[in-house]
């Protein structure tokens, strides 16, 4: 099995929201994953993608604290890439 690998996809400035993303192409069978927002900014929406048909999602929703998006998969003992992203407005 590899060293799992998290990269920090993007972070892009949209005219007032941000987008921002992550990506796991670790070969976990169960795996989490969170898009977190910049630190002057909440999340407003998030989702995922998935690149195998035998992964499920088991979640996908806003951290508590309105900080990002947490994701929740579960695939096969192979490699398959989950990429988070969360959609961050200016928090006031």
């Amino acid at each position: 099995m590899t060293e799992r690998q998290v990269q920090r996809v993007s972070q892009e400035d949209l005219g007032g929201w941000t987008y921002v993303a992550a990506v796991d192409d670790s070969e976990e069978e169960d795996r989490t994953l969170e898009a977190i927002c910049p630190v002057d900014r909440v999340v407003l929406g998030g989702g995922f993608s998935i690149t195998h048909d035998e992964a499920r999602i088991t979640q996908s929703l806003p951290l508590k604290d309105g900080s990002g998006w947490r994701v929740r998969a579960i695939g096969p003992d192979n490699a398959w890439r989950l990429r988070v992203y969360a959609i961050c407005v200016d928090e006031r």
